[in-house]
């Protein structure tokens, strides 16, 4: 019982993790991520983002505060 629990649980953060994922990063994608990240770390903090603080609130879909290089998208769709 524990076992099947733990199976479902796994699967239903999976199954959510894929549908919160954009379906591909374009290469326009990637290079917008390479030019707004400064200080080549990886992540673009509040302090990079050049943009206001609702757009960057918008483009932090995952709420830690920092974007990473799937958060960035030339193309925004509806948020989740």
């Amino acid at each position: 019982m524990k076992s099947s629990l733990h199976r479902v649980v796994v699967l239903g953060m999976v199954l959510t993790g894929t549908l919160l994922l954009p379906a591909t990063t374009t290469a326009q994608d990637q290079m917008r991520f390479r030019t707004m990240d400064r200080n080549r770390d990886g992540v673009v903090t509040r302090a990079e983002w050049q943009g206001s603080d609702q757009s960057f609130r918008q483009q932090d879909r995952n709420g830690d505060g920092i974007l990473s290089g799937d958060e960035v998208r030339v193309a925004q769709g509806p948020t989740l």
